[in-house]
């Protein structure tokens, strides 16, 4: 089996994510920005990240993750994956990678925060495991539905 590798975004990357969206992380985007939106808001997402990269098997496309800032002068950064069904097949480096990309983002931006669909059940378990707060979940998005926001600090 071949190892997954991260490297900064390609041209292509982001239609190859989108053509093949674990079923989760598109219900949890749709939810938020609509369907006919998705494509846009990861295109909006890589475009206005600090930093980003994608997570690779060979030529396949396993995620696609950054960091954005909430505002220009603020010291809040958005993490954001969106992923393929890829990762579960790599899960374990999949973390390992995690704890090292973590760090790289609280170093820029003091405290970490976003929204998880309290669906996405993958999801959930991995802020958990990277020692995300998750706070109670309120609608949020275009459809309203429940959304656990979340964050991390690096105090």
């Amino acid at each position: 089996m071949a190892e997954l590798l991260i490297r900064d975004v390609r041209e292509g990357d982001v239609e190859a994510l989108l053509a093949n969206l674990r079923p989760a992380d598109r219900a949890e985007a749709d939810a938020l920005v609509g369907p006919d939106k998705t494509e846009s808001a990861v295109r909006e997402s890589v475009s206005s990240s600090v930093m980003a990269w994608t997570g690779h098997v060979g030529d396949e496309v396993a995620f696609i993750f950054g960091c954005s800032p909430v505002s220009l002068l603020g010291e809040e950064g958005v993490p954001w994956l969106i992923g393929t069904p890829l990762i579960d097949c790599h899960r374990r480096a999949f973390i390992r990678f995690s704890r090292v990309y973590l760090p790289s983002m609280l170093a820029i931006y003091p405290t970490l925060v976003n929204l998880v669909d309290v669906r996405n059940v993958k999801s959930i378990a991995w802020l958990k495991k990277m020692g995300f707060t998750l706070l109670p979940a309120q609608p949020a998005g275009v459809a309203g539905l429940p959304f656990h926001p979340f964050f991390m600090t690096n105090t």
